[in-house]
């Protein structure tokens, strides 16, 4: 039996930029309202322009010097391998996080929105440790004249860069990860703007991220 939902603890009501939280420049807030209890949860600044700017400023300097595409595969999956292991250590907090944010009943909320989502977020650092070239062996083309030709190939993956994400409220915790995931995995950084009616779920990934000591830039909310 999943007991009962209990009011969370709260990560920082702040913008994520280069592995650090910081007050948006923006007068503006948004009100979150605990969707259980109709309350109010909790007030998260919204950033502006500026922060916007900061944000991709920092993605993109992560991404052009190195800091996390220069990484080995190994390295790469090493890092989000110590990600998944401090949200795993954190799953009832994400729970109470996720219903409060969303009003899902806890026993729904406990498999689709918290479990399974760490589930892909481990197959996605697993998957990191993919080589970054692959040949593929020689093999006889056919071409329309009926000749042949003979020619082997090889495949590189290259992360792309800073990659940016938008995740709705719905399956909050979920639609970040699956969003974030492959693309670390790959090597690029992220930008990500999470629904401003469900962004606890999201900054509870980056306070993660400052755990794990993921660097700096890799992924920025």
């Amino acid at each position: 039996m999943v007991p009962m939902s209990t009011t969370p603890l709260l990560p920082p009501s702040s913008s994520f930029v280069a592995n650090a939280f910081l007050e948006p420049s923006g007068p503006r807030e948004e009100v979150i309202v605990n969707h259980a209890t109709e309350e109010v949860l909790g007030r998260v600044a919204s950033a502006d322009g500026r922060d916007v700017d900061d944000a991709i400023g920092a993605a993109r300097q992560a991404s052009d010097t190195g800091t996390w595409s220069s990484l080995t595969p190994r390295e790469r999956s090493t890092a989000l391998e110590a990600l998944v292991d401090v949200l795993a250590a954190d799953t009832r907090r994400i729970l109470d996080l996720v219903v409060a944010e969303t009003g899902c009943p806890i026993t729904a909320a406990a498999g689709h929105q918290v479990g399974i989502p760490l589930e892909h977020l481990r197959y996605w650092a697993e998957a990191a440790r993919r080589p970054d070239l692959i040949a593929h062996p020689p093999r006889v083309t056919v071409r329309p004249d009926g000749s042949g030709v003979l020619g082997g190939w090889t495949v590189r993956r290259e992360p792309y860069g800073v990659v940016a994400a938008i995740t709705p409220n719905n399956f909050p915790f979920l639609q970040t990860v699956i969003k974030i995931g492959p693309a670390l995995a790959a090597g690029n950084t992220v930008v990500l703007k999470p629904s401003p009616l469900t962004p606890y779920s999201t900054l509870v990934i980056a306070e993660a991220a400052q755990k794990a000591s993921l660097p700096d830039g890799v992924s920025t909310s």
